[in-house]
């Protein structure tokens, strides 16, 4: 259990304690910084110690991108770490509470990150205004897509916290923006694998299904939801044992598509979907993001129990 008082001093305090960090840009090497970077992330927990290793390693990505040398590709690379650190911390703090408002302003800043980094790969016209949707060097279209995911996850999130209603005219950027992703994948730049697990399929799926629950249908159903979601489990399906037993190696994946399966009332499905993803282990599953994964098959055996009271 995450102490309320000690999250609270912690976080807010984070940045503060953070200035530990005391390397200049024309002191640092980029690749050495990048990787204290992702060896302190690989710390985090969704606990007051683990948000703070997550803030910790913010700051080594910022640095990274600052460090003499470094190329626009680089500077790209090291600030969508960061953003994806700062996304870590808010999509853990609590969505009620005394912590909400820090935990909308954590996912802002990792959605601004994200469009700061897009931006020194990203095309520009004649006149150097940024042309989203495009990398400058087709080679970069991977690491773009990426950003946008990240863009895309800490605005989904921010979304969730404030409500549905709410955040609706936030809802054409989001489409907007993971429609770029999309539009990759069909131009054969990238694969959707390769972003984070189907991730753009992910979030407008999990929008959909938000959107539908607040019943908006007009904007967007639950059948759109699970096209979505579908798309994202199907394509990220892998064995698990000598029986043939599938599961998504991304747990939100399984839990979102099994959710929206039972929105549907297609009971016996959602079971098979939650029943093989937390009879896997994590570890076998997607290592490097095991934090994650230990949540998420908290949350499908918890979702288990409730689906077998309506079947």
């Amino acid at each position: 259990m995450i102490s309320l008082k000690k999250t609270i001093s912690q976080i807010t305090l984070g940045m503060t304690l953070l200035t530990s960090i005391h390397l200049k840009a024309e002191q640092c090497n980029y690749r050495t910084t990048l990787i204290k970077g992702l060896e302190t992330f690989s710390e985090r927990q969704p606990t007051a110690e683990g948000m703070d290793s997550s803030l910790k390693a913010a700051q080594f990505f910022r640095l990274a991108s600052t460090c003499n040398g470094a190329t626009p590709k680089q500077k790209a690379e090291a600030l969508m770490h960061e953003s994806s650190a700062y996304f870590y911390v808010g999509d853990v703090m609590p969505i009620k509470g005394p912590l909400k408002k820090l935990r909308m302003e954590r996912l802002q800043k990792g959605a601004d990150i994200a469009l700061e980094a897009a931006s020194f790969i990203e095309e520009k016209d004649e006149n150097g205004h940024i042309v989203p949707g495009r990398s400058l060097d087709p080679s970069n279209s991977k690491l773009l897509a990426n950003i946008y995911y990240w863009y895309g996850a800490s605005g989904a999130r921010k979304a969730e916290t404030l409500g549905v209603v709410a955040a609706l005219p936030q809802w054409d950027k989001l489409q907007t923006y993971m429609g770029y992703i999309i539009n990759m994948h069909k131009e054969g730049l990238i694969h959707q694998s390769e972003i984070e697990h189907y991730g753009a399929y992910r979030i407008l799926g999990r929008a959909m299904f938000s959107i539908a629950q607040k019943g908006l249908t007009q904007i967007a159903s639950f059948e759109e939801a699970l096209e979505k979601q579908e798309e994202a489990y199907k394509g990220t399906l892998d064995d698990y044992n000598e029986e043939g037993q599938k599961t998504s190696f991304n747990g939100l994946n399984n839990l979102y598509y099994a959710e929206t399966l039972m929105e549907l009332k297609r009971y016996q499905e959602a079971y098979v979907v939650l029943s093989n993803f937390v009879a896997v282990d994590p570890e076998e599953l997607d290592p490097e993001h095991l934090p994650e994964l230990q949540v998420e098959i908290a949350a499908a055996r918890l979702l288990l129990l409730k689906l077998k009271t309506m079947m």
